[in-house]
C-alpha cells in the first residue's frame, strides 16, 4: 500500500514555518486550454503562477514580518518523499497578514514562478 500525502513542511529563506494542516500548493506552469474548430481539435496555451496557501501558529517570538517580502526562497516537503522549490516568490496577501486572536493562527498567500522539483 502506497503512502498518501498528509504532511507539508515549508521552509522560507531557511526557516522551518509551524504550518497547520490544510496546506494548499499550486506548482504553476504551462495550461494547455483546447480550442475545437469544426473538424479539429487544437490547443491554446497560457502560463499560470505557482501558489501557496498555509496557516501557520502565531506564538512567542513568531515574526510574521519576516516572511512577508519579496524575493523569497521557498521549499515545499511532502512526507511521501517530494520536494519543490518556489524560488523568486512574493508574498501575496490581501492585506498584509491577518492575525487571528481567537484561533493563535495566521494566514500567509504566497506566489512566483512555476516551481520545480528540488532534491
Amino acid at each position: 500500500m502506497a503512502q498518501a500525502l498528509g504532511i507539508i513542511t515549508i521552509t522560507i529563506n531557511g526557516q522551518t514555518l509551524d504550518t497547520l494542516p490544510g496546506t494548499k500548493f499550486d506548482m504553476g506552469g504551462a495550461i494547455n486550454k483546447p480550442l475545437v474548430t469544426n473538424s479539429r481539435v487544437h490547443y491554446v496555451q497560457s502560463f499560470k503562477e505557482s501558489h501557496l496557501e498555509c496557516e501557520v501558529a502565531f506564538t512567542t517570538g513568531t515574526d510574521i514580518t519576516a516572511f512577508m517580502g519579496t524575493d523569497l526562497s521557498i521549499t515545499i516537503q511532502c512526507d511521501t518523499g517530494q520536494s519543490y522549490v518556489m524560488a523568486g516568490a512574493f508574498y501575496a496577501g490581501d492585506k498584509g497578514a491577518e492575525l487571528d486572536g481567537k484561533d493563535g493562527k495566521v494566514k500567509l498567500v504566497y506566489n512566483g514562478m512555476p516551481a520545480q522539483p528540488y532534491s
